[in-house]
């Protein structure tokens, strides 16, 4: 499996097609439908890159206190550059990949040739801030597992859960194993 490695930990990344770089900047949470057709059809004409952030998925947290900040998670996407060689890639993010795309144009802008956000949050107003407190507190006292369910249920409709029930389950399960941090 591709790893690009950094001081922080060891960042797993995939590919897909051919082309233009395209570093897909998504959020933890996604359904079960997730985003494979939109990754098929960008690759046709991009090479798509997706990666887990550090602490997340198949990627591995290092031995030190790593900050979940931003402006770090923004240095993990300059890693994946680094680790591949690609001197400028487009970014496509999705709601908090909105954030680290943002910080990505400012910290590295001249490694930035687009940048493409889809649901951004413009601002922590009081409502977002409660969402946010409310899933840190629920990370912390419910299992990885009941957390997946908890987590969709703020997410999803409930029509759109029913019709994917197993899938959903499936995702649970698998948070047992790779927990979302």
């Amino acid at each position: 499996m591709p790893f690009a490695e950094s001081t922080e930990g060891s960042i797993f990344y995939q590919m897909d097609g051919r082309g233009e770089p395209l570093i897909m900047l998504l959020p933890q949470s996604r359904g079960p439908r997730g985003v494979n057709a939109l990754i098929d059809l960008l690759s046709k004409k991009f090479n798509v890159i997706r990666y887990d952030q550090i602490g997340t998925g198949r990627s591995h947290l290092g031995s030190g206190n790593y900050d979940l900040s931003i402006p770090n998670r923004a240095n993990e996407v300059a890693t994946v550059l680094d680790s591949l060689a690609i001197e400028s890639a487009n970014l496509l993010c999705h709601s908090t990949g909105c954030g680290i795309g943002l910080a990505t144009a400012y910290m590295l802008n001249k490694r930035v040739k687009s940048l493409i956000l889809i649901n951004p949050w413009s601002y922590a107003d009081d409502y977002i801030s409660t969402m946010q407190r409310l899933r840190i507190s629920a990370a912390n006292n419910l299992s990885p597992y009941d957390y997946a369910h908890f987590n969709f249920t703020m997410l999803f409709p409930a029509q759109y859960r029913r019709l994917y029930q197993k899938e959903f389950e499936q995702i649970a399960v698998k948070a047992i194993s790779q927990p979302h941090n």
